[in-house]
């Protein structure tokens, strides 16, 4: 006699080996179930055929796969909570739920009810294992994706398409047709699995109930596993966007960490050239002279010099990002004077036509920046930034977060610099520039401002030299009524010889002075 006329009870090991002093099942008695208590004894075997009062006979099952299926699908619903794989994870929370309810009713349930819990159970489990399957592989795409390079994410996302695409030309079940079939079989089979002792349908119901069962689990694995392989796109798609915003991170990393060796490049070399020029030149500006640089022109179109290798995880991006947004930004107080420059392997002629934006601004600053530029042009050009970069983005990525290697390749390049020659170049600039600012200043001394004002007057001076005279007459900060060093100042302009003088600045410079 089968296994399947007798009900079952299901013991742990321990519980087999301790014996049950007792536990209530539930078995048939005449034709309905009833709650039974039984014993069991100490060290009863698997597959035991336990005798009850009433002639009913129980199968003993000695089994730990119903906590081991719990555990498990626990665990993975706990893993898909925790990284989001909330779809398949509440699919599987909800099978779940349904199969537990099943096998809890089954045994006390009869006719058309104990039909649709069985069958409810062998239909649900392959659906089960699908969304399980796909929980898994959201887990561990969403754990592992920031660990693995760029290259084996690129390898999972086409074998993970590949796999969807071979399930989607290959396996075309529509979804919505193949679960009305799936619904209408079960209801069907649960119907007659019911109606099997009537004598009518004796002889139609041995032959569905024959090859149902198979045909229907089938369908319900075939079914289950179709939709778990053609949603396998469904990871390939996340795996492609996050390798895309890897690619967005680094480009934005790459671009930050460039811009700042040859920020910390710009600002040390042009420390180093200011310390080179005269004193007296250098205390015409009480505060600090601040310049910032960028190593390639700004915008949305801007590209890294490198290209992001295919061993770069999103981890070590995300590092070296964090690195970068923890580092102190190299900016001034609002009271120095700033400067950007551009520093890129270009034509003296255009970094010159770039720092003539900072000499409109500051003109005094116009010696200053002509040897700069000049000590750029000579010494950070041909390559010299670009293998500087290499080294920078070498090191970087070796060890993400750790970012010495920016002060370490910016101080090495500034000290093997000799400023001495683009310094000596501008030395009479810088001394007649240092004279005009001297003389500026001392229109604000009631002693020797009218030997200043009309030594400025008699000076040839050039369109540069003229623009500082109009800065001092006219400060872009300032509001209000002239000063009097302002009125000093315009009467140089008003009354002076530089042949660079426009109608339009005479205009201006009579108005603040009052001169007729």
């Amino acid at each position: 006699m089968s296994d399947e006329k007798y009900p079952v009870v299901e013991l742990w090991p321990w519980e087999a080996r301790a014996g049950v002093a007792r536990r209530t099942v539930w078995v048939p008695v005449g034709g309905r179930p009833r709650p039974v208590p039984i014993r069991v004894k100490p060290g009863v075997r698997d597959g035991t055929l336990l005798r009850l009062p009433g002639d009913v006979h129980l199968r003993v099952r000695v089994t730990v796969k119903p906590i081991v299926y719990r555990v498990l699908a626990g665990v993975v619903l706990v893993a898909g909570l925790v990284f989001g794989v909330l779809p398949s994870t509440l699919l599987l929370g909800a099978v779940w739920a349904l199969l537990e309810f099943c096998r809890s009713r089954r045994p006390r349930t009869t006719g058309f009810r104990r039909q649709l819990c069985v069958f409810g159970v062998l239909y649900l489990v392959p659906i089960g294992v699908a969304a399980a399957c796909q929980a898994v592989l959201g887990v561990a795409v969403a754990a592992r994706r920031d660990a693995l390079d760029v290259d084996a994410l690129r390898s999972l996302e086409r074998t993970l398409a590949g796999a969807s695409g071979f399930f989607s030309a290959n396996l075309k079940l529509d979804e919505l047709k193949v679960l009305g079939l799936l619904v209408l079989v079960y209801v069907l089979t649960a119907v007659i699995a019911n109606a099997r002792a009537s004598k009518v349908l004796h002889g139609a119901t041995d032959l569905y109930t024959r090859f149902s069962g198979p045909v229907a689990a089938g369908l319900a694995v075939l079914a289950a596993f179709t939709f778990f392989g053609t949603h396998l796109g469904t990871q390939a798609r996340v795996v492609a966007q996050h390798v895309k915003t890897t690619e967005v991170d680094y480009r934005t990393a790459a671009l930050d960490l460039e811009e700042e060796l040859a920020s910390r490049i710009a600002s040390d070399l042009a420390a180093k050239v200011l310390a080179e020029m005269p004193a007296e030149y250098r205390d015409l500006f009480p505060t600090p002279v601040f310049v910032g640089a960028s190593g390639q022109l700004s915008g949305q179109d801007a590209e890294p010099r490198r290209a992001m290798p295919g061993t770069t995880t999103p981890r070590d991006v995300v590092d070296v990002r964090e690195a970068l947004d923890r580092v102190e930004p190299t900016t001034s107080t609002p009271a120095e004077k700033k400067i950007f420059l551009q520093v890129e392997k270009l034509l003296t002629e255009k970094l010159l036509e770039v720092a003539k934006k900072a000499t409109d601004q500051v003109p005094l600053l116009d010696p200053f920046v002509q040897a700069f530029v000049e000590a750029v042009d000579k010494h950070l050009q041909d390559g010299v930034l670009s293998a500087a970069y290499d080294r920078v983005m070498d090191a970087v990525w070796r060890n993400p977060g750790d970012l010495d290697a920016v002060v370490r390749e910016a101080t090495g390049l500034v000290s093997g610099t000799d400023v001495s020659a683009p310094v000596a170049a501008v030395a009479d600039r810088t001394t007649r520039w240092t004279r005009i600012g001297r003389l500026l200043a001392d229109l604000g001394d009631d002693g020797r401002w009218s030997d200043a004002q009309a030594t400025l007057q008699d000076m040839d001076l050039s369109e540069a030299e003229l623009r500082a005279v109009e800065h001092a007459m006219a400060p872009p900060d300032h509001s209000g009524p002239p000063t009097l060093v302002q009125q000093r100042t315009a009467e140089v302009i008003s009354h002076g010889t530089s042949p660079h003088r426009t109608d339009a600045l005479i205009t201006k410079a009579k108005k603040i002075c009052g001169c007729p």
